[in-house]
């Protein structure tokens, strides 16, 4: 998709910013977006785009959230990216997996609790063993423990 195009297409979301439908339509738009840069090695064209969504104003702890994950995917898209050299490769993954962290943090101050996504979901299994990663999932569940109800959302 051109740059004018995903313009065009951001600018009509945006318009209807009012609409709960046109406000996921653009998040879920941003997730791809962030991917398809992920895959073509713009390493900080996808990481901004990520920080994009992270501001929608859909749902915070959604799109946080969606950040998150759309970048956990990013890591494991690059790290397969037999068109980049190891360092890149790398140095990308990283990048992207410690940004994924970041978001995962602002979604869960935002009031993210899935417990069940974050256990399950295989968006997050490329993060799913780093250290950082499990301590948020823990503290979640601990919270979510703390609250009625259960602790998938």
């Amino acid at each position: 998709m051109s740059d004018a195009a995903i313009a065009d297409c951001e600018t009509r979301l945006k318009a209807r910013s009012e609409s709960k439908t046109y406000q996921r339509g653009l998040a879920l738009h941003t997730v791809t977006r962030t991917l398809v840069l992920a895959a073509l090695g713009q390493k900080d064209e996808a990481l901004a785009a990520a920080d994009l969504l992270a501001g929608l104003e859909y749902d915070p702890k959604e799109a946080a959230s969606w950040a998150a994950m759309g970048l956990s995917l990013a890591v494991q898209g690059v790290t397969e990216n037999e068109r980049l050299d190891e360092a890149t490769r790398r140095a990308s993954a990283d990048a992207y997996a410690k940004r994924a962290i970041e978001m995962l943090e602002l979604a869960v101050e935002r009031g993210y609790r899935d417990v069940g996504t974050l256990r399950t979901d295989a968006g997050f299994d490329p993060i799913r063993d780093r250290k950082d990663f499990q301590a948020i999932v823990e503290r979640v569940a601990a919270q979510a423990a703390n609250q009625d109800g259960p602790q998938d959302k």
